[in-house]
């Protein structure tokens, strides 16, 4: 079986940073006798290039230096910082498609898999009626919702797909509020951005809670600075590490003063690599305190409860957005948003109960190994990819 997988963005190198869930899925995918290629925007002239025994074909759309758009950040990121952006994703998107209908008369596909298709579901288009899957991720909804305009441009090219995957059911049921025709929506996540065979198994420190994320208000810090000055009232030897940095780090740190608690959390700032799995490895537990914030944004997912769970450490988190799909009661416990009290009683139940929390440690990683793997999703997609093509065959 060949795939055609088209992305606004692929790794530059093999020591390139973004998107590691997607190689990493693809190159599993591989493995399976799938014969992948992809299809990707340039970098600054970057052209067609072989990483991870993955064929890469890349279409320019203008001089080198306009050539970032979907690169290091998304798409509506980057034209919310450079609203001059605008003018190049016309040139973005033909440069696609003229590299989409070059290949359609060149080469033969049994699938074609279509990773963000808003916008990218028009490079399909020259195709014809070569299957097709199209997958959702959370952000790529935006645009929908931001331009109304774009969702009757889209419906029919989207409603004509053969199946689509979201990564939660909270992606899932958003989609369908604003394409409520799609006939066959399956949901998929995907797996951490980071091999996880050959993670240690470990036991953790006492008493050590880990958050590891931006420092944004979705991301409800401040709820778990007020949770644990409740716990050091029964713990006072326990310890908060917040991993991670932006906008309010300083507010937080603020926060952290005022509640007396400078000595039992520290900020790290963001931590990468052995450093990022040495501070799962020390956690007794992870906290993901997600909430709903004023714009309605909020976790879709919830990728740090499933690097978690890889780990093996039990999961705290708020009951909002695609949480629920990941922690389930043997693996975590869900509370509800912006309630520290709710908080501190979750983390104090499995830091008082070492069978409780060998039981949920036991549960992550079983979770993780049966859905959240880079096995088990590309097990998924496979089956996907061969129903697909049957059923067009």
């Amino acid at each position: 079986m060949k795939v055609l997988v088209i992305v606004t963005a692929f790794p530059r190198s093999e020591r390139d940073v973004i998107s590691p869930w997607l190689w990493i899925t693809l190159r599993e995918l591989s493995r399976h006798g799938v014969d992948i290629e992809v299809l990707s925007a340039a970098f600054k002239g970057l052209g067609d290039t072989e990483m991870w025994g993955l064929k890469v074909r890349r279409w320019r759309y203008g001089p080198p230096f306009l050539e970032i758009l979907s690169y290091d950040v998304a798409i509506p990121e980057q034209l919310k910082r450079n609203p001059l952006y605008y003018a190049v994703v016309p040139l973005f998107l033909s440069g696609g498609f003229l590299k989409a209908l070059s290949l359609a008369k060149s080469q033969s596909y049994d699938l074609l898999h279509v990773n963000w298709p808003i916008p990218l579901s028009l490079l399909s288009l020259p195709f014809g009626d070569t299957p097709k899957i199209m997958t959702f991720h959370h952000s790529g909804l935006t645009l929908a919702e931001k331009f109304p305009f774009l969702r009757k441009i889209y419906r029919g090219i989207l409603e004509g797909a053969d199946a689509v995957t979201v990564n939660s059911g909270f992606t899932r049921r958003k989609l369908l509020r604003i394409f409520p025709g799609l006939r066959r929506v399956e949901t998929i996540p995907w797996p951490p951005g980071w091999e996880t065979e050959s993670l240690p198994e470990v036991e953790p420190e006492e008493k050590r809670i880990l958050f590891v994320g931006r420092l944004v208000e979705v991301k409800g810090v401040e709820y778990l600075l007020r949770a644990h000055k409740l716990l050091r009232k029964k713990f006072p030897d326990v310890k908060l590490a917040v991993v991670g940095d932006g906008p309010l780090r300083p507010r937080l740190e603020k926060l952290t003063d005022e509640l007396g608690l400078r000595d039992s959390v520290v900020f790290t700032g963001w931590k990468t690599g052995e450093d990022i799995v040495s501070e799962y490895l020390r956690a007794s537990l992870v906290v993901v305190p997600s909430i709903v914030d004023e714009k309605g944004l909020t976790e879709s997912l919830g990728v740090v409860a499933i690097e978690a769970m890889a780990f093996g450490r039990p999961v705290v988190a708020s009951d909002v957005g695609g949480l629920p799909d990941v922690v389930t009661p043997d693996a975590g416990i869900l509370v509800p948003q912006k309630d520290p009290e709710a908080l501190a009683s979750a983390i104090e139940k499995i830091l008082s109960d070492r069978k409780l929390a060998r039981e949920l440690s036991e549960g992550a990683r079983r979770r993780f190994r049966e859905h959240f793997s880079k096995e088990a999703v590309a097990a998924r997609y496979h089956k996907l990819y061969q129903e697909v093509v049957g059923e067009k065959a």
